[in-house]
């Protein structure tokens, strides 16, 4: 990990070596404004949206080069200054994953000190496949499906009472194309095809 100093040493200056820094860039940093107070995320964990919680959570952590905490790839360092550091941040990420969840599950959640143990408990706890709410989902598409399909038989039915009350003598040829027709027009261009068989039936008007 890049640990940069505060200002170049000077010569001679062996006995008294600069402070040590943290990499701004490190994943070991924190700005001034990331505390353990802050909520990284608008989205708040529920007991049904572990989906977006996670993905929020992990851009939002991502962002902040802090995922690993919670995946495992920030390994505690063995450096006794890094090793402080990483203590700090990975406090502060648990906190931060604490503070987005919903106080109506709060006390649901356990409440490890490991980052990476509480990422996959919320997990395990709920992103679990709920075979109840897929068989309630699968169950409105289907409705919905049907309420579709009931629609379009009505709109049918109403087609074929227009086309069946048109006067055959005059409209029987327009009426045999349109029910040819697959699938079936809507009610409204057949209307607009009997207006213009109207008009050409009639004929142009002569003002005399």
């Amino acid at each position: 990990m890049k640990i940069i100093s505060s200002s170049a040493a000077m010569a001679g200056d062996d006995d008294n070596p600069p402070p040590q820094k943290i990499d701004p860039l490190s994943p070991y940093s924190l700005a001034s404004q990331e505390g353990p107070g802050q909520s990284i995320t608008h989205v708040k964990l529920q007991s049904d949206n572990y989906d977006e919680w996670s993905r929020s959570m992990r851009r939002s952590l991502k962002s902040r080069r802090k995922f690993g905490f919670c995946d495992g790839s920030i390994t505690k360092p063995t450096d006794e200054f890094l090793l402080g550091q990483w203590e700090v941040v990975h406090c502060t990420v648990v906190q931060w994953i604490l503070n987005s969840i919903d106080p109506s599950i709060r006390d649901s959640v356990s409440d490890p000190e490991d980052a990476q143990v509480l990422w996959s408990d919320l997990a395990d706890q709920y992103a679990v496949v709920d075979g109840a709410k897929i068989h309630n989902l699968k169950t409105q598409l289907h409705e919905c499906r049907q309420t579709k399909a009931a629609l379009a038989r009505q709109d049918s039915e109403r087609l074929h009472r227009f086309l069946m009350g048109l006067d055959k003598s005059l409209y029987g040829p327009i009426q045999n194309h349109q029910l040819a027709i697959d699938p079936l027009p809507t009610l409204s261009r057949v209307y607009h095809a009997v207006i213009q068989e109207e008009r050409l039936l009639v004929g142009p008007i002569i003002l005399c």
